[in-house]
């Protein structure tokens, strides 16, 4: 289970910051952005960008719940659409790091 929409909302009191001047920050409605909170809808890669920014916090601290791979193929994906071939030995490489746990 993720705590994603927790970690953003624990910044966010930290900083002092409402949902509406975030979803602003973010040009996201508020609805969307209370989605996100509850953990009903997984933000973009542009927003969790968009958010790190705005709540001046690294992006792994809001992905750090998240299951590793996720992110390896989240990485993958991205750059299979820009080289394949490279996509492969960067995989290839981050697999060999962190290890596969389940196999």
């Amino acid at each position: 289970m993720s705590s994603f929409g927790k970690r953003i909302k624990y910044v966010m009191l930290k900083r002092g910051m409402t949902q509406q001047s975030l979803a602003s920050k973010l040009k996201i409605s508020v609805q969307q952005l209370s989605s996100i909170l509850k953990d009903k809808s997984l933000s973009t890669i542009v927003t969790l960008r968009e958010l790190s920014i705005a709540l001046d916090t690294p992006s792994d601290y809001f992905l750090q719940d998240f299951d590793k791979r996720f992110i390896v193929y989240a990485i993958d994906d991205y750059l299979s659409k820009i080289d394949r071939d490279y996509s492969q030995k960067v995989i290839e490489n981050i697999s060999a790091i962190i290890g596969d746990e389940d196999e």
